[in-house]
């Protein structure tokens, strides 16, 4: 399974819809594909301390719930939402980049992409699961039951990778790695003369270096861009995206647009992604099949590169929408 630029693996399907999707399975703890809105003032104009404070407490809270549960039921949804919390810590860290104490905040982030490793492998293996076990779903009975074999071995995998994410988290990395993000959150660490200053005013610039990058990259793309290329710009669009919501509670509906609207794009570029890694995945477990499980991996194969070439077509559609004047223009 691949991994993002920086650690992250690079599926996660749910984490690329709506920002507005709901919890899965019952008794879920509030969803975190949805930002929480930092603490701010009673005046709604929170200072550059309040507003890095109130999304770092509220994400940390978000991954210190999930993840207490995970060694408990194996639910994907606990992995899954753990480690998209993870990723919004980082986005949160990197989005607040100039305004934070970089020597402090180096050596968290090499923690966080540890954890997310580790978590990823297994939600790696739950996206992949799902969008199978979908797919066989719609076979012929006949080819259903060749199929099952790759569904078998995806579940052991599965297992292999959860046993290594539980024994990491009985580990003391992980036990310190609470502590570091407790402390993180009640006491980031903002720079002293950036601390006091109103936030509005700088928002719009830090989330514009994430824009920016983006857009140089779609620009680069070309006529036909291959699919590594379309997947950079998916890791680009998630960044923004974040960067977006982390500043809604501070811009208002302007950035929710924006974030939404990346948000597809993302979906978009999203399924591309799953689909590449699961003809690659097909291809491999079919290294050791029989004839007949290996006719319906051909037919698993070649559903996939259907979804991709719906996504291929699409996404420019959505980059489209999402770049248009009235998303854009509070930044600068």
């Amino acid at each position: 399974m691949g991994d993002e630029a920086e650690g992250d693996a690079v599926q996660d399907q749910e984490d690329g819809a709506s920002r507005r999707a709901r919890p899965r399975g019952k008794n879920r703890k509030k969803d975190v594909d949805r930002a929480p809105a930092p603490a701010t003032r009673k005046d709604d104009r929170p200072t550059v301390h309040e507003m890095i404070e109130g999304a770092l407490a509220g994400h940390v809270a978000q991954f210190l719930g999930f993840i207490s549960d995970v060694p408990l039921d194996r639910d994907t949804e606990d992995v899954h939402q753990a480690r998209v919390a993870i990723r919004r810590i980082r986005s949160d860290l990197r989005t607040f980049g100039p305004l934070v104490d970089t020597p402090a905040v180096e050596p968290v982030m090499e923690e966080l992409r540890w954890m997310g490793r580790c978590l990823g492998e297994v939600r790696d293996r739950d996206v992949l699961l799902e969008l199978l076990a979908g797919q066989i779903g719609c076979m012929s009975p006949e080819d259903a039951a060749e199929a099952a074999v790759f569904l078998d071995r995806l579940k052991v995998e599965r297992d292999d990778a959860f046993a290594t994410l539980a024994e990491a988290l009985a580990d003391e990395r992980a036990q310190a790695l609470e502590g570091i993000l407790r402390s993180l959150a009640a006491t980031p660490p903002v720079l002293e003369i950036c601390g006091p200053a109103p936030a509005r005013p700088v928002v719009p610039a830090l989330v514009n270096r994430p824009f920016r990058r983006l857009v140089k990259a779609v620009v680069a793309l070309g006529g036909h861009p291959p699919d590594e290329a379309l997947h950079n710009v998916r890791i680009l669009t998630k960044r923004c995206r974040y960067a977006s919501e982390a500043a809604e509670p501070v811009v208002g509906k302007p950035a929710a647009r924006l974030a939404d609207d990346l948000a597809r794009l993302q979906t978009i570029l999203g399924n591309l992604q799953d689909s590449a890694v699961a003809q690659h995945w097909l291809r491999e477990a079919a290294g050791t099949a029989t004839p007949r499980q290996i006719l319906s991996a051909g037919l698993l194969i070649k559903a996939q590169q259907d979804t991709a070439e719906r996504s291929r077509r699409d996404w420019k559609r959505a980059w489209r929408k999402a770049a248009r004047r009235r998303n854009r223009s509070w930044l600068r």
